[in-house]
């Protein structure tokens, strides 16, 4: 006689995800899930596999109440599935709740593990840098009290998960990008062995989800643009036609070193440098002529000298006769 009863909760399992898959059943293969943050950040995607529609979409475990299938990264901010994450309002030197929600089929044991993942763009240069990354639930379990995503059969089971965050006083207010992954993880398995994520590249199972979001002021926070100083200029008149010209500035709260600069050299330049670390400027072959140049600092709270230092001189290579 056939063991029907040894079988029965595999078999039950299986009509469920058959009954949950959707009505136009996908192939056999690969299928991806992309994030939507502007391309300066980098592309991140979440494999999942279509296995006789078991998995709804192709997916084990995601983000939110759903996910989508896609065949290419879409437009940016198009993801209309990013739906698992949700913040309190996010300040400089503050902490605020992110808080997310998951989706997991239960056809793993409650022991399986998963990895939740966050980087926020804290320095709005738009890009997610390694120091970034706020959130890093790795090798968490199913069954973990501070998750308790171990549901019970037949389910999608959702479950909302909220953790504070940290903010430090010197990142730039503004708008910017988080970036969120989930995925499942298991070293003894052929697929889902990352058991740690950059923020851009490929990982098997899971969702990514890209979000923006607005980060204020500091509480009472600086708001003193710094000072520029010039140390070190060509004479008023000189016959040096590649001069080198150094620089300084000081802030009532951003040290000396972490100030940045730009730079601007009326005569010679058609506008303002980008901002950078640099305090030495140097020219090569000049024409002659009469020059103005100008240095703006700028501070971690990105307020910038609204009276930048200048040094004028005249360039004359002319031997007399």
């Amino acid at each position: 006689m056939f063991p029907f009863g040894k079988y029965l909760k595999y078999l039950t399992i299986i009509f469920i995800m058959l009954a949950l898959a959707p009505a136009t059943v996908l192939a056999e293969g690969e299928v991806f899930d992309y994030s939507d943050a502007p391309a300066s950040y980098g592309i991140a995607s979440h494999e999942g596999r279509i296995l006789d529609g078991v998995y709804p979409n192709g997916f084990v475990e995601w983000l939110g109440p759903d996910i989508s299938s896609e065949t290419a990264p879409p437009g940016v901010d198009a993801d209309t599935f990013d739906d698992g994450v949700s913040w309190t309002p996010v300040q400089a030197g503050e902490s605020f709740d992110l808080t997310f929600s998951a989706t997991f089929l239960t056809l793993f044991a409650c022991s399986e593990k998963v990895n939740v993942e966050a980087w926020l763009d804290l320095n709005g240069n738009g890009v997610f840098d390694t120091e970034e990354k706020i959130l890093d639930w790795f090798d968490r379990i199913y069954s973990e009290a501070a998750i308790s995503w171990c549901g019970v059969d037949p389910s999608l089971v959702p479950t909302i998960v909220t953790t504070p965050i940290v903010i430090p006083p010197s990142a730039v207010s503004g708008p910017t990008w988080m970036r969120v992954r989930l995925w499942y993880y298991d070293p003894n398995d052929s697929v889902g062995v990352e058991a740690d994520a950059d923020p851009t590249g490929n990982i098997v199972w899971g969702e990514v989800e890209d979000y923006q979001l607005n980060i204020a002021p500091a509480s009472g926070g600086d708001a003193t643009p710094p000072e520029t100083s010039i140390t070190s200029a060509p004479a008023a008149l000189s016959n040096n036609n590649s001069p080198s010209i150094t620089y300084t500035g000081t802030d009532d709260t951003t040290s000396t070193p972490n100030l940045l600069y730009a730079t601007f050299l009326d005569g010679f330049d058609a506008g303002y440098s980008a901002f950078g670390s640099s305090t030495t400027i140097n020219y090569s072959a000049l024409a002659d002529g009469t020059y103005t140049f100008n240095v703006k600092a700028k501070d971690e709270a990105g307020n910038e000298d609204l009276s930048p230092a200048q040094a004028a001189f005249q360039i004359d290579t002319v031997q007399p006769t």
